[in-house]
């Protein structure tokens, strides 16, 4: 077991390459995700982040809109949504006000 119980819990699709700064992205955003309960999770995956749509590599969007793929959401937010996660369409499902309750995404 562990000593200390984990503060955040990271997901990611199977089939997902992650980036070199994956990690340190996460290690960045943590304190906000853990500070703003208003938060729901921190995406690593943005559909417009490419080169030639992205202007400022640092700049920090937030959205009311799911990204999905690879994510982190604090271990208490996956305390209230794991035991009634869907076993298909999960992106879908934590799109829905019920599960959203207000929050937005990085």
């Amino acid at each position: 077991g562990l000593d200390v119980p984990p503060a955040r819990v990271i997901i990611l699709e199977e089939d997902l390459d992650i980036a070199p700064d994956f990690f340190d992205y996460f290690a960045a955003v943590a304190p906000l995700l853990d500070t703003d309960r208003e938060l729901l999770a921190a995406s690593a995956w943005n559909d417009n982040g490419q080169i030639g749509l992205a202007r400022d590599p640092e700049r920090l969007v937030r959205s009311d809109f799911f990204p999905g793929l690879g994510w982190m959401m604090t271990a208490s937010a996956w305390k209230e949504l794991g035991p009634k996660w869907p076993l298909a369409y999960w992106d879908d499902w934590l799109r829905e006000p019920a599960q959203r309750r207000g929050r937005d995404f990085f």
